[in-house]
């Protein structure tokens, strides 16, 4: 399955919480695209992959959005 999270509107540290949670309820290999406008936010994601084990599919810049796909 693939999910949509919408953050462009919270400042860290909620985006990275909330899309915790998100993916805690998601099963193994579901898709989450994460939209987001802030770039600290973009590492800490980075680093959230890595520990949990997630799959960082892609990350993008698209205009004043950062746009960052993880498979869990």
């Amino acid at each position: 399955m693939q999910y949509r999270l919408d953050l462009t509107g919270y400042i860290c540290p909620l985006p990275l919480l909330m899309a915790r949670q998100v993916l805690d309820k998601l099963e193994k290999g579901a898709i989450l695209t994460l939209f987001l406008n802030h770039t600290s936010a973009v590492t800490d994601f980075v680093s959230l992959c890595e520990q949990q084990g997630y799959q960082l599919i892609s990350t993008e810049n698209s205009a004043d959005k950062f746009i960052l796909t993880i498979k869990k």
